[in-house]
């Protein structure tokens, strides 16, 4: 006849045994030995399982068992709880793709708008190129007439020194004449008047060349302030040029953290257009004061060419008068001491 066993008994058995289990258990590690059988060391092991094993089974039944009725509401739960979790699983699916749609939305809604503005970006840099490229060359033209100017005027002083060296030589020669003929007559009056038309005419033609030096280097410092400008712009232009040809598809694309924290107080569309238009209209003064500063050095030229041709002909009319009266002078002295010697 079998023997059954239940978890009661089972425990019981090894309850009635534990004083014969504790004689031979071992009590600290020792080289490994074969343990003897159950039976072997408790003969009275099947007796004693044969008496209390239909109690174990017994106690098993009723209090370690399930009722059907347990058994249905507990699959009822778990097929709630799979529904449950199905079902939120679906939802968040669902969440998901509708926040991924929404990203791409407003990732391609964004795109579109950089786009537009780098567009227009584009075209406001290449009009204020083109504005300060054109300025840049109005302004090394107007330069370029302006450094010929300064050099017509230094000519100019340079070739007043001739002329004055002549007529101050004339007063220095005119200062030999001797005893009544030295006469403080109308040819020292107007060679004194040459010599100060002459000493004021390479004067103003001098602080005219002084001028003209000035305004030349005004107009370098505004040369270099288009220049740069200029080659701010042509970077930006590539840059801006290059990010509005990027797409999802261009190569070597990499995400760049922090690069969205720039600071935007370096400058704004308002004072970066203020900025090249600044510079555009200190160009313009600039060209404007070089216009005005050559029309009045070749008026100061031309009035002072004027002013010492009236002096040397005055100089020149009277010296000739002079000499004439002093050749019939000297004519009727002549005449005089030889009636004098005569008689």
């Amino acid at each position: 006849m079998a023997l059954r066993l239940g978890g009661g008994g089972a425990a019981a058995i090894f309850d009635s045994v534990g004083d014969t289990q504790a004689s031979w258990a071992p009590t600290k590690k020792a080289p490994y030995i074969a343990e003897p059988a159950p039976f072997a060391l408790c003969p009275n092991l099947p007796k004693i399982a044969q008496e209390r094993g239909v109690l174990s089974a017994t106690r098993a039944a009723l209090y370690s068992r399930h009722t059907p009725h347990e058994w249905l509401q507990n699959n009822m739960r778990n097929y709630h709880e799979a529904d449950s979790t199905r079902n939120l699983a679906e939802r968040l699916r669902s969440e998901a793709v509708r926040v991924m749609r929404e990203a791409q939305e407003l990732t391609s809604s964004a795109q579109r708008d950089s786009g537009r503005r780098l567009g227009e970006r584009i075209s406001d840099t290449t009009f204020w190129q083109h504005e300060v490229s054109a300025e840049l060359e109005k302004l090394l033209a107007e330069s370029s007439l302006l450094a010929e100017t300064r050099r017509s005027l230094d000519k100019a002083a340079k070739d007043c020194d001739g002329p004055l060296h002549v007529a101050q030589e004339c007063l220095y020669h005119r200062e030999n004449r001797q005893g009544i003929d030295l006469v403080h007559d109308q040819v020292e009056i107007a060679l004194l008047s040459e010599v100060d038309t002459l000493k004021s005419c390479q004067s103003r033609l001098r602080a005219l060349h002084d001028r003209a030096t000035d305004q030349l280097r005004s107009n370098r410092a505004a040369q270099h302030e288009l220049e740069r400008d200029l080659r701010h712009k042509e970077s930006a232009l590539d840059i801006d040029s290059k990010c509005h040809g990027l797409s999802n598809h261009s190569k070597e694309i990499n995400f760049y953290s922090g690069i969205e924290k720039v600071d935007p107080t370096v400058s704004v569309p308002e004072t970066w257009a203020q900025f090249s238009s600044r510079n555009v209209q200190r160009s313009a003064a600039e060209r404007a004061s070089s216009r005005q500063l050559r029309s009045e050095a070749d008026l100061l030229i031309s009035t002072c060419a004027s002013e010492m041709w009236d002096a040397w002909n005055r100089s020149n009319n009277n010296l000739a008068k002079r000499s004439s009266e002093v050749m019939d002078t000297k004519s009727k002295l002549e005449m005089h001491l030889h009636k004098v010697t005569k008689k």
